[in-house]
């Protein structure tokens, strides 16, 4: 009978622990890249909700492109608090 676990145990590859993608050798740590990026995503949302911040202190906290912070902003996926 074939067992389609010895198989998979043999491939020897990474999974993405979200999705299930098979990850390049190259990738760093457990996610896939699009899994990552909704990981990230998630967390910026959450802080700029709770502070007061630029996109620019966004950008450097998580260490991430200031482009890809605007254009979470102008799709409509971020909204900042109005702060008076």
């Amino acid at each position: 009978m074939f067992n389609n676990n010895s198989f998979s145990n043999k491939s020897n590859k990474k999974t993405c622990r979200n999705c299930g993608r098979y990850l390049a050798r190259s990738n760093q740590g457990d996610l896939c890249p699009e899994c990552s990026d909704e990981e990230i995503y998630a967390e910026v949302k959450e802080y700029i909700l709770h502070n007061n911040v630029t996109e620019l202190q966004v950008a450097e906290k998580f260490n991430i492109p200031l482009k890809q912070v605007k254009s979470w902003v102008k799709d409509g996926r971020i909204d900042y608090r109005k702060h008076h």
